[in-house]
């Protein structure tokens, strides 16, 4: 009974949100949960072009690590992050695979070489995102897999205040390699690392739950901007 009260709350609530998209096109309010860090900041630039088409609906993006929970419990509109197990209750849109790279500052030891080995990032001084972080618990899982273990000088939740660090020469960081388009110009360069950590990302949402034409776009426009 409570499972069949809470679908026809949802009913309603997709009813009401329908006729408010259908009457008040391009107004309302969009809510999507990210990452933490280095996703949500590569959103800056898709977020001015949705401003420009949908000048009237409020956007919140939201960096979480509980991206899956906020999306089942209506907290947010739609989830993009780690690909998620199959699951009956979510539509699901695979729309990037991206490899890992070496960052060094331009005047790093290692700053010539196109490609590193797994073995020779052992006794490179790295500055990384903690542990919890998606981003770090991939790293460590990968490097367990090559049977290498990683050095870390500092640790910060923050892109930004990684790659300061990288630039000031404090130490290295592996990233997601799409990232060095954001960084390049800190004098930052990207190493390819044979045999990479590499990361599917996805955006899901429920399917009992109406999307919003300026929900829609914005899942068109994150497929087409990756």
């Amino acid at each position: 009974m409570y499972i069949y009260a809470l679908q026809i709350v949802q009913l309603l609530e997709n009813a009401k949100n329908s006729i408010e998209d259908l009457t008040n096109l391009n107004t309302g309010h969009l809510r999507v949960a990210v990452l933490p860090s280095d996703l949500d900041y590569r959103l800056t630039s898709l977020l001015i072009d949705f401003h420009k088409e949908f000048p009237n609906t409020k956007v919140q993006v939201i960096p979480s690590i509980d991206i899956l929970n906020k999306v089942l419990e209506n907290e947010v509109d739609i989830g993009v992050g780690l690909a998620i197990q199959p699951d009956s209750r979510l539509n699901r849109i695979p729309f990037y695979t991206e490899t890992y790279s070496l960052y060094v500052n331009k005047e790093h030891d290692l700053a010539e070489k196109e490609i590193i080995l797994p073995e020779n990032l052992v006794n490179v001084p790295l500055v990384m995102y903690p542990k919890g972080f998606y981003g770090r618990d991939l790293i460590d899982t990968w490097c367990k897999n090559q049977e290498i273990s990683i050095d870390t000088l500092m640790e910060t939740g923050s892109a930004t205040s990684l790659f300061q660090l990288v630039k000031e020469g404090i130490g290295a960081t592996i990233q997601p390699s799409q990232l060095i388009e954001s960084f390049q110009s800190l004098g930052i360069r990207a190493i390819s690392i044979k045999h990479s950590p590499t990361r599917k990302l996805e955006m899901f949402y429920r399917n009992d739950k109406y999307l919003s034409q300026s929900a829609k776009a914005f899942l068109k426009r994150m497929d087409a901007f990756f």
